[in-house]
């Protein structure tokens, strides 16, 4: 009897520690009962053929839905994609692509672009004085 306390009690422990890791890596799948929001569709993301709706979608996919960019503000988004690169990085058991310091420049200055509160695109740019 001793014995078969033992066994259950180390099934139990073990059981228990794998959920936490789980949990902790965010293996667990975004079934809706999940803290993440549930994405896009990359076709429907701003300038979908873009280089930073292309590499959003591959690298952000991997563990969630695609964030829309007016998820964030432009000044959120570099925390963001840096708290999300750091995780890619901590998934020791299940490694994930890691995009390049590039692709992450990229992304943040797309998510920047589209993001919440972001200037319409044609009043990003100041207007030149017309000289007179």
């Amino acid at each position: 009897m001793k014995g078969r306390a033992v066994v259950v009690a180390l099934g139990a422990a073990l059981l228990l520690g794998l959920s936490a890791l789980i949990a902790m890596m965010g293996l667990q799948p975004n079934d809706g009962t999940s803290y993440l929001p549930a994405g896009v569709e990359p076709a429907d993301l701003p300038e979908a053929s873009s280089e930073g709706a292309a590499l959003l979608a591959r690298y952000c996919r991997s563990c969630h839905g695609v964030p829309h960019p007016a998820l964030h503000t432009p000044d959120d988004w570099p925390r963001v994609v840096d708290e999300m690169t750091g995780r890619i990085m901590s998934r020791v058991m299940a490694p994930l692509p890691m995009p390049s310091s590039r692709e992450r420049d990229a992304i943040v200055a797309y998510l920047q672009r589209h993001a919440s509160g972001a200037p319409p695109r044609e009043a990003a740019a100041p207007a030149a004085p017309d000289g007179g």
